[in-house]
């Protein structure tokens, strides 16, 4: 019957017509809300107010929460602070621990050093003023120590060398020890001779050479100028053998006993 009534042209506006409100009525539905509250046109003054309370108290509610969540992370970030806070101060403290245990044993290091210094001070013998002099036949290790630039190691030295020799008979003596520093001249003196330790007659060869100033060669021709010609009276009669110097014979002479 649509198409007798109808032209082709005009069933196509109709189904166009149609369609257009079709897809009026789908849009109103999707833009209208779907909640009653919206409606608020077709609700009295009283059923307004109750949606509005509700609203108001999901929003609240919403909102609580969310504040609660953000308090929630706040005490969670003071509480790691707090923590770290802690675990720094925890640390500092052992470090103020470590160091004053290290003070306190420098402390002690310090006090042992000047302990044991004091009392290596308290028996060192006191130095030499320039112009003051030590007997240098008749003084011991300490009071050897007492010159200027002379230790415990260069005193035992001069003792144990003055004791070979059976004492100087020069000052000068003393610069026959490697090492020995000039300047110590200035601060010994002699008051007598040195003992007379070489029995040039009755010595064997071991115990002439033993000298400081007798050597292997001058020992074995002084037993052989013994056997050839008898006891000597002399030093300078070896001046005839060549293993003696004139130099060797004027500071041997300070030794010998005929």
């Amino acid at each position: 019957m649509i198409k007798k009534q109808f032209s082709r042209s005009d069933r196509r506006a109709l189904l166009v017509l149609v369609g257009v409100m079709a897809l009026s009525s789908i849009i109103i539905e999707f833009r209208e809300p779907k909640e009653p509250f919206k409606t608020y046109k077709s609700l009295n003054r009283d059923s307004l107010a109750l949606l509005h309370k509700i609203d108001s108290a999901k929003r609240a509610a919403r909102y609580l929460a969310v504040k609660d969540s953000y308090a929630l992370l706040k005490r969670q970030r003071e509480q790691r602070k707090l923590a770290r806070e802690m675990a720094y101060q925890a640390m500092m403290d052992s470090f103020a621990v470590i160091n004053a245990n290290r003070k306190k044993e420098k402390e002690e290091r310090i006090a042992k050093w000047n302990q044991k210094f004091d009392s290596l001070h308290a028996v060192r013998p006191q130095k030499l003023s320039f112009g003051e002099t030590i007997d240098l036949n008749h003084s011991d290790t300490l009071q050897l120590q007492r010159i200027p630039g002379i230790g415990s190691g260069f005193s035992r030295t001069i003792v144990r060398y003055r004791q070979k020799l059976g004492g100087f008979y020069d000052t000068t003596q003393l610069l026959e020890i490697d090492g020995l520093p000039p300047s110590i001249l200035d601060y010994v003196h002699i008051s007598d001779y040195p003992q007379r330790n070489i029995l040039i007659n009755k010595n064997t060869l071991n115990q002439l050479r033993s000298h400081p100033y007798i050597n292997y060669y001058q020992a074995k021709a002084i037993i052989e100028y013994r056997k050839k010609y008898g006891n000597i009276k002399e030093i300078h009669q070896l001046s005839l053998v060549d293993a003696f110097t004139e130099q060797d014979l004027e500071r041997l002479s300070f030794y010998v006993f005929y």
